[in-house]
């Protein structure tokens, strides 16, 4: 979600993080107030995106003042950074959500999907497709995946939410290029996580970001 973005698209993406925020069940309200605020996070403005929005002026008055950043995310754990985003909450989140730097575009790709994440589909189709639907159909997809879009276009439960959407769910997928290597360094009794986000592209792969720790 950036300021990048057209407005209807923008609008879009708003609509589906409050819809995910609503599936990992916070109320509406909690759910609009932290869109509002990571929208203001990652634009390049300082006008409140909404009534329960957050600026400069939020964290300037914080026991250790800080600025919003105005760029878009480097790694999930920036959540904390945020008003209103408590450790509890990004906690329910991270199983849901990743930050590939630099890339705005929203794509799922449903044959790794894990049945568990059901609560992602519900989220993109803006809540038209029911969790139960979405089980439903992660439950039931091919041992070896969908080959193709058209192949997942043409199963009936993505067929009426697209009909519902009027054509617009283009978010999914059934390839990915993004992929994160996580590793654990043991150096004698000190053991340290690693993250890498990694870009394969044409046979080539080009790391994006690195961290250590949780």
């Amino acid at each position: 979600m950036t300021d990048e973005e057209d407005p209807g698209t923008l609008e879009r993406r708003k609509r589906q993080y409050k819809a995910l925020l609503q599936g990992v069940e916070l109320d509406e309200y909690q759910a609009q107030g932290l869109t509002d605020s990571l929208v203001d996070w990652i634009d390049g403005d300082t006008q409140l995106s909404g009534s329960n929005g957050a600026e400069d002026p939020d964290y300037q008055g914080l026991p250790k003042p800080y600025l919003a950043a105005n760029s878009l995310l480097l790694d999930v754990s920036e959540l904390r950074m945020i008003r209103g985003y408590s450790r509890e909450i990004v906690r329910k989140l991270r199983p849901y959500v990743c930050v590939i730097p630099n890339e705005t575009a929203l794509m799922i790709n449903v044959n790794t999907l894990k049945d568990e994440q059901a609560a992602l589909l519900t989220a993109v189709t803006e809540g038209k497709m029911s969790l139960q639907d979405a089980q439903s159909f992660l439950s039931n997809r091919p041992e070896a995946g969908y080959e193709s879009n058209e192949e997942v276009d043409e199963v009936e439960a993505i067929a009426n939410v697209k009909s519902e959407l009027n054509g617009e769910l283009s978010e999914l997928d059934v390839e990915s290029e993004y992929f994160q290597l996580t590793a654990y360094i043991q150096w004698g009794d000190v053991e340290m996580k690693a993250r890498s986000v990694l870009h394969v592209n044409n046979g080539e792969v080009a790391t994006l970001y690195r961290a250590m720790g949780e």
